[in-house]
């Protein structure tokens, strides 16, 4: 069975999410795993403010919340929205995990340099 990984745009550009998604495509050939990105709609067109934060919140608990049947998330915004509330969420609700691109990819460097 193929594992399901959603990620979120949490801002309403839809090209932004398309390069996301064409990003995503040596991920897709290097992994066995089916990535999915979406466009949160109701969001703001960018993530810039503490209010942009805000309203974006829980516009992505409610995206997480009718995708359960994945089994990761992505937030791709480097603000991280909400990403602590989104990660009790999801790992409680449903036992799946929250990742947001930055800590990935320090926690990648990290292991690749063996520390």
């Amino acid at each position: 069975m193929t594992s399901r990984t959603l990620v979120i745009n949490p801002n309403s550009n839809d090209s932004v999410t398309r390069g996301i998604d064409q990003a995503m495509d040596s991920c897709r050939l290097d992994y066995a795993v089916d990535i999915s990105c979406i466009t949160v709609a109701d969001g703001p067109i960018g993530i810039e403010t503490d209010e942009d934060i805000s309203a974006v919140v829980p516009l992505v608990v409610g995206e997480i919340g009718k995708h359960d049947d994945c089994d990761a998330f992505v937030i791709a915004c480097y603000s991280d929205p909400g990403l602590a509330l989104h990660r009790q969420a999801a790992q409680l609700e449903l036992g799946v995990p929250v990742i947001d691109p930055v800590q990935a990819a320090v926690k990648m460097a990290a292991e690749l340099l063996g520390r």
